[in-house]
This record gives structure tokens, sequence and C-alpha cells, in this order.
């Protein structure tokens, strides 16, 4: 049984961290990130960003990344990086899961970037951008 847990504590980040940076790396090259894994888990470390797992015993299924930020439109809570298999065993609880994390931090919604194909995933999410790399 696939289970979700987090936000982990700085133990829990060293932890488990060896075993994500793979899967992070995976989604920050496919969807040209603007962090690195080191800006990942730094933030983590720091306590600044949230770190939620899903895990089947020692097999890891997936990961994500959160950050409280303050817009204009008020206090949101940004996925800054999420990789994962088999989504459908774990990506219910984890969406569950991060919603907490920002009701907790008195975010109104979740903000995430990346590629089209998420909205099968989160269909009720407002597409706010898009945004494109042209290299010179």
């Amino acid at each position: 049984m696939t289970r979700v847990i987090g936000p982990l504590t700085t133990a829990q980040v060293d932890q488990f961290w060896h075993g994500l940076v793979p899967g992070f790396q995976r989604a920050i090259d496919r969807g040209g990130g603007d962090v690195s894994t080191a800006d990942l888990w730094q933030g983590c470390r720091r306590g600044d960003y949230f770190l939620l797992v899903a895990h089947e015993g020692d097999t890891i299924r997936g990961a994500s990344i959160w950050r409280p930020q303050l817009w204009q439109t008020g206090m949101k809570l940004r996925c800054l990086g999420l990789f994962g298999s088999q989504f459908r065993l774990w990506i219910e609880d984890m969406h569950a899961l991060a919603k907490t994390v920002a009701r907790d931090c008195g975010a109104t919604s979740l903000v995430s970037d990346g590629r089209g194909g998420w909205k099968r995933i989160f269909p009720t999410a407002k597409v706010l951008r898009v945004v494109y790399e042209e290299e010179i």
C-alpha cells in the first residue's frame, strides 16, 4: 500500500533526500525549471519548503516540494517540484495533504508550473500562465 507522508522534518529530509534527487533532477530537466536540486534540498533543510513523499515500504513512488508565497492576490502554496510513477496510487492523497499544508500556512490556493499534461491529473486547476523558452 502506498503511503503519503509529510511535511518531513529536517532529519527526515536527510533520511530520504538521496533517494529523491534523481526524480527531482529528471523533473527539472524535463520542465526546464528555474531551481536546482541543491536549491530544493537547502530550502527543505532550512524549513522554508515542505517536502511530501509517497512511498511503499522502502520504495519511493513520488515526491513534491512546496513553498508558501505571498502574491498580490494573497497567500499561495507553490509546487516547486513533483515527480513520481504510478501516480494513480498516491496523487490524490498527496494533493489532499498539500491542501492541508496550504490551509495551515494561510494559503487560499495551490500554484504549480509544469507541462500541459498536468491538466489531466488536476482537471479543476485554472491555467494562469505558460512559460516558454527560446534559445538564441
